[in-house]
């Protein structure tokens, strides 16, 4: 039961964000990697404050298929308690009538299984990519380096415009 409830919160939540990012349309920079992407992220957005924009990016670890869309929802999590979830659905309804929605997103896109690049690219398509370095840190869960790094190879082709970097540590 459990689990159909996080799928159905999923798919709601996929929605939302889809519904929210059509009718604001922020340029949305993702970041991707193994290491470093929350630094990369504070420091872009350290950036585009700094410039005067208005900038939204992922709290803590909102990085994943739950994590993502409540990031740029500017919502928390309900983590395992049904009951905090509640307000949270709620609020998810009224972001779309959002004032004030950030111009830039900022977003950590994190992997941890063979998937999980194709799930958060079909909630976002970002304009701009960074990628951090590639290790084996999450490699037993792709039958490979060669499958881990064509998770990242996937971002890069669903550019509209060819607009990545990738930094080496």
């Amino acid at each position: 039961m459990k689990k159909i409830l996080k799928i159905c919160l999923q798919y709601y939540l996929k929605i939302i964000t889809k519904a929210v990012l059509q009718i604001h349309n922020p340029t949305v920079i993702a970041v991707a990697g193994s290491v470093n992407k929350s630094f990369v992220r504070d420091e872009v957005k350290g950036m585009l404050l700094r410039k005067g924009k208005t900038v939204r990016a992922n709290p803590k670890n909102f990085n994943t298929e739950i994590g993502l869309p409540l990031a740029i929802l500017g919502l928390e999590s309900g983590y395992n308690s049904y009951r905090r979830w509640l307000p949270i659905i709620g609020q998810a309804l009224k972001a779309i009538f959002q004032k004030n929605f950030p111009e830039y997103l900022v977003l950590e896109l994190g992997i941890s299984q063979k998937g999980d690049m194709r799930y958060l690219l079909s909630i976002v398509q970002p304009k701009i990519v960074i990628v951090t370095e590639i290790t084996q840190r999450y490699v037993e869960f792709f039958a490979g380096m060669e499958r881990l790094v064509g998770e990242y190879v996937y971002l890069a082709k669903k550019l509209k415009k060819k607009r990545y970097s990738y930094f080496e540590s």
